[in-house]
């Protein structure tokens, strides 16, 4: 199960590789993976939406579009993000003969949401016990789902007196 600081460097990574693109298309093989909105508006809704930036609150990942909308995924036990250069995905599994490849790896192999990006970017979510969550909502709604954590231990409000307090 990622934790925090795994979230952390995902979050960073996925900064540098997404943030610009355009989703060109969007795909599932589990429905269930999506819990908001319907499948075919979570799909319809992405088509043409600029991602703008990715954050994190606790080990949610929020991947901000144009047009005040948030992709909030939670990797949950086995969940994990990955990025290709072109590489599609085809059955649930990336389509490389690459047997060196990170891609080819038998835990990348149960990609269940793929994102098509402009410049030939495929982004896709791998989790192979089908955990995972990812919601299509509004800033607000996004700020609502989230408002009952915790404090954000990374976030400079955090001081040490702070967690004298509350502990």
């Amino acid at each position: 199960m990622p934790e925090l600081p795994e979230v952390e460097t995902i979050k960073e990574d996925l900064k540098k590789k997404i943030v610009g693109k355009t989703i060109l298309k969007a795909s599932t093989d589990n429905p269930n993976t999506i819990k908001e909105p319907a499948l075919e508006e979570f799909i319809a809704e992405l088509k043409g939406r600029k991602i703008v930036d990715v954050s994190r609150r606790a080990k949610n990942l929020l991947i901000h579009l144009d047009g005040n909308l948030v992709i909030a995924i939670h990797l949950k036990m086995t969940g994990h993000l990955l990025v290709s250069d072109g590489i599609e995905v085809k059955n649930g599994r990336w389509d490389t003969e690459d047997k060196d490849s990170p891609l080819s790896f038998g835990v990348n192999q149960f990609v269940h949401l793929v994102l098509k990006l402009t410049n030939n970017k495929i982004f896709g979510l791998s989790d192979m016990r089908k955990f995972a969550t990812v919601r299509l909502v509004t800033k607000e709604r996004s700020d609502e789902l989230l408002s009952d954590l915790g404090p954000e231990p990374l976030d400079k409000s955090f001081t040490f007196d702070e967690f004298l307090r509350i502990i």
